[in-house]
């Protein structure tokens, strides 16, 4: 089963999917395929959003979707404008 799960990224990362959906679907894929001893989904799901639950471990994701999302929707020109 640890075979195909790398395989599955390998591939994955080969095509150019984004690292971070290549190892969510590499994760989910044993019990996509109903591989045996693969947990089941709640289990999966649990784990992953589980470690979502301290203020710490999610402050630095959101920090770097908002430096993306702030030129992107214009902040950094209005900021000026109002300055200029």
């Amino acid at each position: 089963m640890a075979a195909q799960i790398f395989i599955v990224f390998a591939v994955l990362l080969a095509i150019s999917v984004p690292i971070i959906t290549s190892l969510g679907v590499a994760t989910i894929w044993p019990a996509l395929m109903g591989m045996p001893g693969a947990p089941p989904f709640p289990a999966v799901f649990r784990a992953i959003f589980g470690g979502a639950d301290r203020i710490p471990t999610i402050a630095a994701p959101l920090f770097i979707l908002a430096g993306i999302l702030t030129p992107r929707g214009g902040l950094p020109h209005k900021r000026v404008a109002v300055i200029a």
